[in-house]
């Protein structure tokens, strides 16, 4: 991996780092009070989106930055990751299986949306997304030249 390919990598995470803190701030209240919160709904939906979709673009540019074909679709990026060693295989899967989910129902509205699951999918992904960017950041921090 090139510097130029690991320094869009970093700031990627620490865009994808700014996304949780501020997703954290509207889920971070009980449930009785998120759910009379609608602007607290709306904002964690699309902070949830913000993230997932940060985290594909992360995933994506990792398997550029590796002169690799584009992957097919999300799923198959986060798959992709975890074959080239930087994910561990709950990882890959979590963001392969359930995020990628989340988010295209909430973009698409495939289903009436239900703000109980989407906050607890919120809390999942925080931990998970945490776990993402470490495991993201030490395998580029091992493939980075030295300046």
């Amino acid at each position: 991996m090139t510097r130029e390919a690991a320094a869009l990598v970093r700031q990627q995470l620490i865009s994808l780092t700014s996304y949780l803190q501020e997703l954290t701030s509207f889920v971070s209240v009980d449930m009785a009070e998120y759910l009379m919160r609608p602007g607290f709904r709306r904002a964690s939906e699309r902070m949830v989106q913000l993230a997932v979709e940060c985290a594909i673009d992360t995933a994506e540019a990792i398997i550029e930055g590796l002169d690799k074909p584009p992957p097919a679709t999300a799923r198959a990026a986060f798959e992709e990751l975890h074959g080239l060693g930087v994910l561990k295989q709950d990882t890959a899967t979590s963001f392969a299986r359930r995020y990628v989910g989340l988010s295209n129902r909430i973009v698409h509205d495939y289903e009436q949306i239900d703000s109980e699951k989407i906050r607890e999918g919120a809390l999942r992904l925080l931990d998970d997304a945490a776990r993402y960017i470490r495991e993201v950041s030490a395998w580029v921090d091992t493939r980075t030249p030295p300046s």
